[in-house]
């Protein structure tokens, strides 16, 4: 043999030599178990090694093993056996104690998301399994309690759509929260989509009742389109538009601003406007999410048959304090949001007031111009300018709000809320050197309370108790004197007190949601004009009109495979009328794919409050809603059938949605006298059919954000006892086109708007009407319409401009500043909005001729905003 191969030989079985011994005891150090016993696992491990057990027998009995062991490191080797039981050990040498534990404190907390999207998951239960403990995800998806448990006790979370997934507490972090990720389970929604960055990262698509949520503390912390203000943002989306750029005058489907309920923390606000309507009356920078419905909506919500904005604070005793405080050229503002009692007690407080005192600024003025053209306000300006006339004019106005969250026992919250605004106008008239002197005040406010006890009995079943009160005040008064003397006097006074007692519950699974309640209802008005004239004496007087209305709700939420499905029920009992109003609705979305959804709806509703027309004895002749019940004059209430349907499609960033529905609604009442040739105080009922359509084509780049929205609406009134039953809506808009831009480049953002729509309706006048007088033997004349609404003004269009700075400084901890500067109407276009005929006679007598004069809209307006938050 080969002395070369012999070596090699040699060599081959040393190197064995030195690696089997090594390899043997690295297999006996290696253990595999397939669901065996605990302590035959012990048993098999002191055979293979020198560790020695000490336990007591019954404590190993319910847990069993399956895994392989690496005996090498003891510390890793135990821990993974005893991972999924209670029972903790210690080591001494190669002793192994095995024992029972005291239970341990653990912190359960986290912000809960979507695998995919990263978008928050809301309302989501967390419970520990076999108990009766747990908690919900805030409206920023985070939750955060403490437990005494074993390591091994389970958590569990379950959100509708999603697998549930479980975590022992032991895998929490202690020290800070972490991201925990849920998974959407395709065998409940198939391919179904939400859209959750509808056109801006903060707005959603709802599956429910097919609505939106904007989530505002997001938005307001990200994004800056133009204005902060919940009413106008609102007015980005489709099918909600304003005619006269104001923010509480919304057309929702071609509805009227009183057909639309706007609530706070669950509150009806009846007088949601400051400056007469151009600036909502909510701070924005309050808000953690507003609801948005524009047809079908969930039965839980008062009587209306427009649109539903619901705006709520934040509901969780987890997250950290936070603020901001900051002014604008039209206000100053402050919000608090600060834990007492570390999660049991949190207080928020929010306020607003107008700046008017210290700077008249230029929005101001121009928002005020554009309220008092054509009335007295106006005609008096040249006087003044002149000299001729004296005038002390005021505007003030402020809001503000606060909320208590209280947890006094675990799964029991208690909140308290309290919300009111207040606008005082003020206009005193006097000439120099005449006695002669007018006043003219008005002054509107609104009110609310809300106090809510919410039980959350378990992971499945939650409980609520609530009693709420809405009150407003509207009044109006002029007095005019000459020497101490009161010459003439009007008053015109409006309020509501709205309470309701509710009760509801809720019970959810992943698939299935039921809502049910019963809401007791009493709504009381007084309203009425007293005109003391004595050359033209008005006596208006509705006074303790009251509504009693015992309401039962409930309201489905199913999910499966590829379909969706909400329904429910509203029954009004009206105590005064003695008779059932039944409210029926149902919304569905069907999912054909991943990037395409169908979604339809249709129900029937009915609104027992609403709006008067101005009857034009206001002498300053601005807003002024009138609230009454509709029950009067053989009306018993507005009635809505609405039908809806439609479908998107979203690809990578591209966005598609249309949606074309159709409304009819009975019982309107009006005692305006523009519907009239000849103007009467008498009311008059009638109906609206409204056709439209909405699109939305949305693209996103990295940095910029783009979307154009249009929208096709036909709406006719029909008023029966009119010369002329069947005409053109006066707040139709035909055609509405929306082009919006955002460009973001790190802290800075620019944006662009532009927006152009078809002319308002108006009636041309076509001539003088001359009528003779027997009595008097002489003639009087009057302008004549051939016909109402009959032709339009011209087209609107506007572009507005805004940059955004928003850069972050250590200062009381991690603040930001924001800096925003805009500009409204860059191209300063004239817009008319209304149009008014007259009779102008000349000065040597004779017949008088017919004129015109147009209101217009807003100038070329500058807005900033300066505000630190944290």
């Amino acid at each position: 043999m080969n002395k070369g191969i012999i070596f090699k030989c040699i060599k081959v079985l040393i190197i064995l030599g030195l690696i089997f011994p090594g390899w043997v005891q690295a297999q006996k150090n290696q253990l595999s178990f397939e669901n065996e016993r605990l302590d035959i696992v012990l048993k098999m491990i002191e055979d293979n090694s020198e560790y020695v057990f000490n336990y007591d027998p019954n404590l190993l009995t319910p847990y069993y093993f399956t895994g392989n062991l690496d005996l090498s490191n003891n510390d890793q080797f135990i821990n993974k056996i005893l991972y999924d039981t209670p029972l903790e050990f210690t080591i001494n040498q190669t002793a192994i104690i095995i024992f029972m534990p005291e239970l341990s404190d653990y912190r359960i907390c986290g912000y809960l998301k979507d695998n995919k999207t990263q978008e928050v998951l809301i309302g989501a239960n967390i419970f520990l399994n076999n108990t009766t403990q747990g908690t919900l995800t805030n409206n920023i998806g985070y939750f955060d309690f403490t437990i005494k448990s074993y390591k091994n006790q389970n958590v569990s979370f379950s959100y509708i759509g999603y697998e549930t997934l479980e975590l022992q507490v032991q895998s929490f972090n202690q020290i800070e929260c972490s991201n925990i990720q849920m998974y959407e389970d395709t065998r409940l929604l198939g391919e179904g989509i939400v859209i959750t960055d509808f056109i801006l990262d903060g707005i959603t698509e709802e599956i429910e009742f097919n609505g939106f949520i904007m989530d505002y503390s997001k938005l307001s912390k990200q994004h800056s389109m133009i204005e902060h203000d919940i009413l106008k943002t609102a007015q980005f989306l489709p099918g909600i538009s304003s005619l006269d750029e104001s923010a509480t005058n919304l057309q929702i489907r071609g509805g009227t601003s009183d057909q639309n309920l706007i609530l706070w923390e669950g509150i009806p606000i009846y007088q949601p406007g400051h400056i007469f309507g151009m600036i909502s009356a909510i701070n924005p920078f309050s808000i953690q999410n507003v609801e948005i419905h524009q047809g079908v909506y969930d039965p839980q919500y008062d009587n209306r048959v427009g649109g539903i904005i619901d705006i709520s604070l934040s509901d969780s005793l987890q997250s950290k304090g936070s603020g901001s405080i900051g002014t604008s050229l039209t206000e100053a503002h402050i919000n608090v949001e600060t834990p007492v009692l570390f999660k049991k007690l949190k207080i928020f407080l929010s306020g607003r007031n107008s700046i008017s005192d210290l700077y008249y600024s230029p929005p101001l003025e121009n928002y005020t111009n554009k309220v008092f053209q054509l009335s007295k306000i106006d005609d008096n300006n040249p006087g003044i300018e002149e000299g001729f006339n004296i005038v002390d004019q005021r505007i003030n106005f402020h809001d503000w709000n606060a909320k208590i969250l209280y947890e006094p026992i675990e799964n029991i919250l208690i909140s308290a809320a309290y919300y009111k605004n207040d606008q005082v106008f003020q206009y005193n008239l006097s000439f120099p050197e005449d006695p002669y002197n007018t006043k003219d005040n008005l002054r509107a406010s609104s009110e609310a309370v809300k106090i809510k006890v919410n039980w959350n009995i378990n992971n499945k079943l939650t409980s609520s108790i609530s009693f709420v009160q809405s009150t407003y005040e509207n009044a109006y008064n002029f007095e005019a004197e000459e020497l101490g003397d009161t010459l003439a006097t009007y008053n015109q006074f409006n309020d509501i007190i709205d309470n309701n007692f509710i009760i509801s519950s809720s019970y959810k699974t992943p698939i299935f949601q039921f809502n049910a309640g019963y809401d007791f209802n009493v709504k009381k008005l007084n309203f009425n004009i007293v005109n003391k004239n004595i050359n033209e004496p008005i006596f208006e007087d509705f006074d303790n009109e009251k509504g009693t209305f015992h309401n039962f709700y409930a309201s489905t939420n199913f999910n499966y495979k590829d379909i969706h499905v909400s329904g429910g029920l509203r029954s009004t009992y009206f105590a005064q009328q003695d008779r059932w109003y039944q409210s029926p609705r149902i919304s569905m979305q069907y999912f054909i794919t991943k990037k395409l959804k169908l979604k339809s709806e249709a129900g029937i509703f009915h609104q027992f409050i609403s709006q008067l027309e101005e009857i034009d004895a206001n002498t300053i002749q601005v807003e002024s809603p009138l609230w009454v019940l509709n029950s009067r004059e053989g009306t018993s209430s507005q009635k809505a059938r609405k039908i809806a349907f439609g479908m998107n499609y979203i690809d990578k960033n591209w966005l598609f949605d249309i949606e074309g529905y159709f409304n009819i609604t009975t019982g309107l009442t009006t005692l305006s006298p523009t519907f009239e040739v000849i103007p009467t105080l008498e009311f008059s009922t009638g109906e609206s059919e409204v056709l439209g359509i909405s699109v939305i084509i949305k693209r996103r780049w990295k940095n910029l954000d783009t979307w154009v929205n249009y929208s096709f609406n036909r709406n006719n009134y029909n008023f029966y006892e009119l010369f002329q039953p069947k005409f053109t809506s006066p707040n139709e808009i035909r055609h509405n086109v929306n082009f919006t831009g955002s460009y973001t480049y790190k802290q800075l953002q620019l944006s662009l708007i532009g927006n152009y729509r078809s002319g308002i309706p108006f009636s041309r006048a076509d001539g003088v009407l001359e009528i003779y007088d027997e009595d008097d033997n002489e003639y009087f004349y009057l302008v004549h319409f051939e016909s109402i609404n009959n032709d339009r003004l011209k087209d609107y269009a506007r572009v507005d401009l805004s940059i955004n700075y928003r850069p972050s400084f250590e200062i009381l901890g991690k603040s930001k500043v924001e800096l925003s500067l805009s500009m409204i109407n860059v191209l300063n276009r004239v817009n008319v909005f209304d149009r008014g005929y007259y009779l102008d006679y000349p000065n040597n007598g004779g017949e008088p001729e017919l004129s015109f004069v147009d209101r217009t809209l807003l100038p070329r307006t500058p807005l900033f905003l300066c505000r630190m938050y944290w």
